[in-house]
């Protein structure tokens, strides 16, 4: 990787670092880090502000992850390393730069290097990297959500499921290109069962958070 390549790295922490819960969620008159659940993330805006604040941060935290992603393929396409296929330079160019941006938001340093879940911006991430196993993800996942009333129940799903979607949509599975979604998918996976860890304890307790009362 060349200089301007690495760079996206870093580039890509600060992209996902900025806090739009917090910012959308004070213009629909909310304090999402001390208000709801107190995570600065989709879900609570939803809740406390309304669908339309909701939805906007949902879009804003998926572009975090898709953005960077695309920045990694141009990059790759345009800036290529002689030394590595360039469909494959490419693929751990989009992973790389959209799993920084994940964690920006999950330890953003504008919120003293705490975040909300990075379910949206893996969201993006995926959507740019693997279209198939995202739309099977969200349709459980829409589905959980639906039928249960709990955003974190859908979540914690669609965290299962979407490595799981690796092996129905990509063959070869180990290939060069291929292999690096798989192990991403299940770090992400992982990464996001374990912060949802206290969502999944509330859920068999019966005390998490709904969708808004009147949903």
């Amino acid at each position: 990787m060349n200089l301007l390549q690495i760079c996206l790295f870093p580039l890509a922490f600060l992209l996902g670092s900025i806090p739009f819960a917090v910012i959308i969620g004070r213009l629909g008159g909310v304090d999402v880090l001390t208000q709801g659940s107190r995570n600065p993330g989709a879900s609570n805006v939803y809740r406390l502000a309304g669908p339309v604040y909701g939805i906007c941060v949902f879009v804003t935290d998926i572009g975090k992850g898709a953005f960077p992603a695309f920045l990694g393929s141009y990059l790759a396409t345009h800036f290529g390393d002689a030394g590595m296929p360039a469909n494959v330079l490419s693929i751990w160019m989009q992973l790389g730069a959209g799993f920084c941006a994940a964690l920006g938001h999950i330890f953003s340093p504008f919120l003293k290097f705490k975040g909300g879940k990075g379910v949206a911006t893996f969201l993006g991430v995926f959507m740019y990297v693997f279209p198939p196993g995202v739309l099977l993800t969200g349709i459980v996942a829409g589905t959980v959500i639906l039928i249960t009333r709990y955003f974190s129940a859908g979540s914690i799903c669609g965290a299962i499921v979407l490595p799981i979607s690796y092996f129905i949509f990509k063959t070869p599975y180990f290939s060069d290109e291929n292999w690096p979604i798989l192990l991403v998918t299940l770090i992400a996976s992982f990464l996001l069962l374990f912060l949802h860890r206290g969502n999944i304890v509330r859920l068999m307790r019966g005390t998490e958070h709904k969708t808004r009362s009147n949903v």
